[in-house]
Order: structure tokens, then sequence, then C-alpha cells
């Protein structure tokens, strides 16, 4: 007997009402949340906005800045360039022959005189030598005197006499040749100046070519500089010029340009230059460092502004001119107007500028980084805030 299959009962299904409920929920809690955060965020443009305020009635308080007024005076432009220092007359003494150093006649960095010996290297072998070749000579000069005599009364032949003429060479290129050894061993000043630190000492045995000491003549020095290739007509010999250096700060060597070289260099396209200083007490020293300036001609009213005006960018250098503008209310207000400027010749800290500025015009000087071309500025009273100058102490 067969059991009758129980029926299944089917699985409960959702609403789809329920479901459409939750997500209607959900994005309605979303849309008050973005309402609630943009109400705070724009609450006070709102508020402007139901009082009846438009966004072109809204301004911004006008910047705060200091401004000079661009003036023109006659400007003495200088050319200025890097310099070194180098010996009219220098030089590195050293021996040309080997032997032993028998006396050191000089003190390091002392002042001498031109064929002042300054070093000995040891010749008393060659002395020896010389006063043989020196009786050799001798004897040579007296033989061919016989010798001449001999010709005269017909006792000897031309042959005779040619040898000793020939003798009488040799023996004197040999007495030349060992006097000139002899002087090469003693190292003496090839002009005034003042010797170095010595790099050899009595008994020490030096090979040809070492470096003894050296010599520079310090009265008068060279100013090596290079100019770019834009400026050689800025340059002329005879020109004056004026050397400074770091290590005397607020002294000044005065000299002229000897040379230009006649070529500009094909890497750098730098033309180089060389002037001639009178090194006054014998303070300055070849190697060092040095700034050149040479005056150019003088130019007649240039507009002249502080460096501090100046914006630089890679885009060109612009100045912010202030202007004074009109509302529609009768008003007056100050606007700034960014303005692309050529700059010319540079002294401490202003600067030419050949076009974009006239004078008169009153240039933003502190201030710019905040500034927007058109926005209104407010100029700061410098003489205001500037301290008065403190009185001398009395010590």
């Amino acid at each position: 007997m067969s059991v009758p299959e129980r029926p299944v009962a089917p699985a409960p299904t959702r609403m789809p009402g329920s479901t459409a409920r939750s997500v209607a929920i959900a994005l309605g809690v979303v849309i008050l949340l973005f309402v609630a955060i943009f109400a705070l965020k724009f609450w006070p443009m709102i508020v402007a906005l139901w009082s009846g305020k438009g966004f072109g009635e809204r301004q911004q308080p006008p910047a705060s800045v200091s401004a000079v007024v661009a003036e023109a005076r006659d400007w003495q432009p200088t050319l200025r360039a890097v310099a070194t220092l180098a010996p009219v007359n220098g030089v590195e003494l050293a021996t040309e022959v080997a032997g032993v150093v028998s006396k050191v006649d000089f003190r390091s960095g002392a002042r001498v005189k031109k064929g002042t010996l300054l070093i000995q290297i040891d010749d008393s072998s060659d002395r020896a030598e010389l006063a043989g070749l020196e009786a050799d000579l001798a004897y040579a000069k007296s033989n061919l005197e016989r010798t001449e005599s001999l010709i005269e009364r017909n006792l000897a032949s031309r042959e005779g006499l040619d040898s000793a003429k020939t003798a009488l060479q040799r023996a004197q290129a040999a007495v030349g040749s060992k006097r000139a050894l002899i002087a090469k061993k003693a190292i003496r000043a090839p002009f005034d100046g003042t010797t170095g630190i010595r790099n050899v000492n009595v008994g020490e045995y030096v090979t040809a070519g070492k470096l003894l000491v050296g010599l520079q003549d310090l009265e008068t020095l060279f100013a090596d500089f290079s100019v770019p290739q834009q400026q050689i007509r800025s340059l002329a010999a005879g020109q004056p010029v004026r050397v400074t250096i770091d290590a005397y700060p607020g002294q000044a060597f005065d000299g002229r340009i000897t040379a230009v070289d006649s070529q500009v260099d094909a890497v750098t396209h730098t033309l180089r230059a060389q002037a001639t200083i009178a090194n006054r007490g014998r303070v300055l020293r070849p190697g060092m460092y040095a700034i050149v300036e040479a005056e150019l001609p003088a130019l007649r009213d240039a507009v002249v502004v502080p460096k501090t005006a100046i914006t630089y960018s890679l885009y060109g250098d612009s100045v912010f001119v202030v202007h004074e503008e009109t509302t529609a209310d009768g008003s007056s207000v100050l606007k700034v107007k960014r303005t692309p400027v050529k700059l010319g010749f540079e002294h401490d800290q202003e600067v030419v500028v050949a076009a974009g500025v006239v004078a008169g015009d009153r240039v933003v000087t502190a201030g710019q980084l905040k500034l927007l071309d058109s926005m209104a500025v407010v100029v700061a009273d410098a003489s205001a805030e500037a301290s008065p100058a403190p009185a001398p102490v009395k010590n």
C-alpha cells in the first residue's frame, strides 16, 4: 500500500515594496546631510543673497603695500666682473743642474733685489776643473803667439798656425762652458721681488728641475677677468678701473685696463681682459679673488627704482604700478597694474629701468606676493613707520 506524498510548502517571498522603501529612506538621509553641510558652508552667502546683496557688490579689503616713486637722475653705470690677481713678474725658481745645496742665502718672505744670490749648489769640483781649463787656455794663447812669431820669420807652416788657433778656440769654449755650469749652480733673483717659502735645505741633494722657491713682484699686479660678448663695446685699453677685495672691505685699488684679448672664447662666449693695478703697501697677493669695476659712459635722466620693486620670473621681469581710479560714486581708489619692464644697469640696491616705467610712476616695493592685476591697495606711509636715526654715542 503506497503512502501519499506530503505536499511541500512554498518558500516565503519578500515583498518588493519593503526594499524600495528602505532605499528611499537611505537616499533621503544622504540628501538631507548634503543640504545641511552646504547650508553651513555657504550660510553667509545665503544670508547676503536673502538680504538682496549680489555677488557684484561684495568687495575684498584693499591690500596694504609699500611703494616709492620712480625718479629720473643721472646714473654712472659700472661694469662689474670677477677677477683673479696675477703677478706682472712672478716665477717659481728651479735648478737646471743636479747637486748638493751648499748655501741658502735668504729668508722666506723677504724682499730681495735683482741679482741677489738665493741658493748655492756645491760647485767646488767645477771650480777645480775650471782652474785646469783656464791653464789650458793660457797655454793655447801663448802657443798661438809663438806660432805667429815663427810664421813672421818663415820658421813655421800655415798648418801649424791653424792648429794653434783651433786649440785656442777649444780652450776658450771649454772655459766658457764650465763657467756657465758654475753660474747655473748659483740661483739668483731675476728681478726685484718678494720670496716665498723655500722648498730646500742646506745639504739636500736636488735634481734638475726641482722647484726651490717662488719669487713674486708685488709692486704691480694684473687683474685678469672676463666679460660677456655683449659688453665688448664697453671695454677699451686705458680705461680706468677700481678693484675691491673682500679681505680689505671699504678699500679700493685703482688701475687701468692694459690689454683686451683679440678673440672671444668659442665655448663661454666671453672676452678676456687684463687690468694693471698698483699694489699699495704690497698687501695684495697673486691668486686672490677680486671684483673689477669699470666706469662706463654716464646716463642722463635714467629711471631708477629699488631692486625690491622688481618681480623676477621665467616669463620676464615686471613691477606693480600704483594708479588712482574713480569709482561710480565719485570716490577714488588706488589699484595696481602689473607692468613688464626691461632692466638696465644695477648698483647696490637700485636698478635702472630701461623700458616699462617712467619717472613719476609709483611702484610697489613690498607686498607683491599677495597682489593681482587691478587689485585695490592701500599704500603704507613708510616715513611714518621709520624710526628716527639714533643719536651718536659719545665715548
